[in-house]
């Protein structure tokens, strides 16, 4: 099933509720930049002959008072390969190498390409591979994905359809969720057990009206009436509206993908930046009161 991309971007949003005759005209069709691309800087080594490569991105600290960056690697390193026009990474847990871990894991990732080398750039069919159990098994997240390798950088990029509401933490299950009081756990569950459950409840989904999405509840009818996003240098800016006869929720957003958070690694920006004290760490770029939201939603059929 698709999932939601609230794990990448700690979203609190700005919220309006208001008692206002929701209008059709308040109809839209994203538009912006919908193309996510997150860059780290590579290193390439070998081990035991084995060529591989890991990451590091810089990232931000607050450290007695101060904001500091420090260039971290990742938690990942891969070992690779191209065979038949297709890259395989095998992923290795980065301190496990450090401690002098030798042995190449037989798990990882595939990306497609009519490439011999390694520098090039990738389509990811996010597929993933288990050589121990001959397991082989595809995702579809519903976004196209690449992966650009270049002599110094790695670059993911993430192209979304217009209509990739998912991209919201008030997307279409999360609102069914906070108008109904239920926990449908669609986050966990396949998608076709998760549409089952809803036919059971009454609820369906109807696109071809004046809103973005009319959600049916029985005889109700919540509709998302607009829906925008797009990608400013790293950031996702989004808004959204969602009503019941006269009574209408309104939410816009900003958050940052972790990979660009040491732009905001500053003083100024300090009142939108969630800290990790234990740590010292800057977690998330936050902005707004999603609880606020989330409450109008929950009083939207009262």
């Amino acid at each position: 099933m698709k999932k939601t991309l609230s794990f990448l971007f700690a979203s609190l949003v700005i919220i309006a509720c208001s008692d206002g005759n929701p209008s059709s005209s308040d109809n839209s069709i994203p538009s912006g930049n919908h193309t996510l691309i997150n860059a780290s800087k590579i290193v390439y080594d070998t081990l035991n002959g084995h060529p591989y490569f890991y990451t590091y991105v810089p990232r931000c600290y607050y450290e007695n008072g101060n904001f500091v960056l420090k260039n971290d690697t990742s938690y990942e390193a891969y070992f690779y390969n191209i065979s038949n026009d297709t890259l395989y990474l095998n992923e290795l847990e980065f301190y496990r190498m450090k401690q002098g871990q030798t042995e190449i894991p037989n798990r990882g990732m595939i990306y497609l390409g009519n490439f011999t080398t390694l520098q090039n750039e990738w389509i990811d069919p996010d597929c993933y591979f288990n050589k121990d159990d001959n397991y082989f098994e595809c995702d579809d997240d519903g976004y196209d994905k690449k992966k650009k390798i270049t002599a110094d950088s790695l670059y993911e990029i993430w192209t979304f359809p217009d209509n990739y509401i998912y991209l919201s933490q008030a997307n279409p299950h999360a609102i069914i969720e906070k108008v109904l009081h239920i926990s449908t756990k669609y986050e966990e569950i396949d998608s076709t057990e998760l549409y089952d459950k809803y036919a059971e409840m009454g609820i369906s989904f109807d696109t071809t009206g004046t809103s973005f999405m009319d959600i049916k509840i029985k005889d109700k009818i919540v509709s998302i009436d607009s829906f925008t996003f797009e990608f400013i240098d790293g950031m996702l800016v989004g808004s959204e509206t969602v009503s019941h006869g006269k009574k209408k929720c309104s939410l816009s957003y900003k958050s940052v993908h972790p990979k660009h958070l040491y732009k905001y690694c500053s003083e100024e920006y300090k009142s939108d930046l969630e800290i990790d004290y234990n740590k010292n760490s800057v977690k998330a770029y936050q902005k707004g009161n999603q609880e606020e939201f989330y409450s109008c939603l929950e009083g939207l059929l009262d």
